[in-house]
């Protein structure tokens, strides 16, 4: 039988790992300063997805996750991050529970299947 202790320590190293983060997206008015901050300061290589659009993406290295860098669509930017679940719908609920809110989608990416956007409280 496991003490207490072991199964706190063990339960806690679960929490910490979680789901994981599958992209990254950071967005804002100069999309094109953005990425020059961003790929200068950490010295992540982008490929621009169509020319002039401003929004460049990234690979995922060995230790990372891929995201994208550009021109927000509206607003002054924000910093979004997908994360992989189980099941959508009942992560949705969870969401909902805990205070934050739907705010978009299902938005359907060829690779990765349907995800919707939520908002914290």
């Amino acid at each position: 039988m496991k003490n207490s202790a072991t199964s706190k320590k063990n339960l806690n190293q679960e929490r910490r790992v979680g789901r994981p983060v599958a992209w990254v997206e950071v967005v804002g008015k100069d999309g094109e300063r953005l990425r020059s901050f961003f790929c200068d300061l950490f010295g992540w290589e982008t490929a621009e997805v169509a020319p002039g659009s401003h929004y460049g993406v990234m690979d995922a290295s060995p230790h990372g996750i891929g995201g994208g860098i550009g021109p927000s669509q509206k607003g002054p930017g924000h910093v979004t991050f997908f994360v992989e679940v189980e099941d959508l719908e009942a992560t949705l609920q969870d969401v909902e529970r805990l205070g934050g809110k739907r705010t978009a989608g299902p938005i359907t990416f060829p690779t990765s299947g349907p995800q919707r956007a939520v908002k914290g409280s």
